[in-house]
């Protein structure tokens, strides 16, 4: 039907009379013309944009394989699961863990106070942001002590900083 209507528009008619005008030599080149026309439209408007995304989804196939497979050959140290934490012993308060092992990085805790049933709110100023992750890293490795809240300040020195922050453990 769609063809129909085309044989049967003015401007369709127009331009075949103008073509039967033209002599067989000019009737090639103009089909020769259309033809070309078609298959640039063809390669620059569907095979290239196919090949082109076709390529940049393999290049992003190959590179989530790679980082699975860097993971599942690293599996034990991404799991998060804490088999390997110590168990602390029942006695000890997380305060009393938080203090003796900020010890070893040299913190002295500048306020400290209970948060909730197990939860414990500290603050210390003017100390190595370095440190302070490591030592946040130890808690919660060796003794399944968790950060539920931080806000760090930088200071005017490089690498110092503000911390305020609340465990779980």
């Amino acid at each position: 039907m769609m063809i129909e209507i085309l044989k049967n528009s003015a401007m369709v008619q127009g331009l075949l009379e103008k073509y039967r005008a033209y002599s067989q030599r000019d009737r090639r080149i103009v089909l020769g013309l259309g033809a070309s026309c078609f298959a640039a439209v063809l390669v620059f408007g569907l095979l290239l944009p196919v090949a082109s995304y076709n390529d940049t989804a393999q290049v992003n196939y190959r590179a989530r394989l790679d980082t699975y497979q860097f993971m599942q050959q690293n599996k034990g140290v991404f799991d998060t699961g804490k088999e390997g934490a110590s168990v602390r012993d029942t006695n000890q308060s997380l305060l009393g863990l938080a203090n003796t092992s900020s010890k070893a990085f040299g913190f002295v805790f500048k306020r400290y106070e209970p948060v909730g049933d197990n939860g414990l709110g500290l603050w210390l100023e003017d100390v190595s942001f370095n440190r302070v992750v490591l030592w946040l890293q130890r808690l919660d490795s060796q003794y399944n002590i968790h950060v539920t809240e931080i806000v760090v300040d930088q200071q005017s020195r490089a690498g110092m900083v503000n911390v305020r922050l609340e465990l779980q453990g």
